[in-house]
């Protein structure tokens, strides 16, 4: 899901790239210089750094989307478990982001609806087929995480699952080890 402003994209993804190799701490001034852009087009953009940090997680979520999208099209059961794998992999890749966003207090849901209800809509649907297949425990369900013990305990989350409230354990838990091959 692409901004029609090559401008805004280049800068987002030279955000996504500085903030994974560098961190938040990451400045302004280098995010434009490393974009070639010019600062007035960071800051119309993005008029806070904390903006940066939400365009960041909800282009995230959005190329989730897409990844879901093409699983949904597919006849895979095992589709979930790859998109879930995505899912860490992309929310390991942008904790600094996620926690940034905690600090802010801002929620993915609440910022992009959309994007966060068409993402958990494409996770229950893939979660029903690979529970039909056999390849997900069939009491595993989509829904909201347990965010009091997240809070409570610190135990990590990322960005995607916040938003799906589902975790690969939860779906593997009990189920037989995949055979060779797999």
């Amino acid at each position: 899901m692409c901004s029609s402003d090559p401008n805004r994209e280049r800068v987002l993804r030279t955000t996504q790239r500085l903030f994974a190799a560098e961190g938040l701490g990451v400045s302004l001034d280098e995010i434009v210089r490393r974009a070639g852009v010019r600062p007035g087009t960071v800051h119309r953009h993005f008029p806070a750094k904390e903006a940066l940090y939400l365009a960041v997680a909800i282009d995230m979520l959005e190329r989730l989307v897409e990844e879901a999208d093409a699983a949904a099209a597919g006849d895979d059961p095992a589709a979930l478990l790859t998109l879930l794998a995505r899912m860490m992999a992309a929310g390991a890749g942008n904790v600094a982001v996620k926690s940034a966003l905690t600090a802010a207090e801002f929620d993915l849901r609440t910022a992009a609806p959309d994007v966060a209800a068409e993402l958990t809509r494409q996770v229950a649907g893939l979660l029903e087929r690979a529970q039909a297949a056999g390849a997900a425990r069939p009491d595993a369900s989509v829904g909201e995480p347990e965010r009091e013990r997240v809070m409570n305990e610190r135990v990590p989350e990322t960005p995607v699952v916040a938003v799906v409230g589902v975790e690969a354990e939860e779906l593997l838990a009990g189920l037989p080890a995949p055979g060779p091959g797999c």
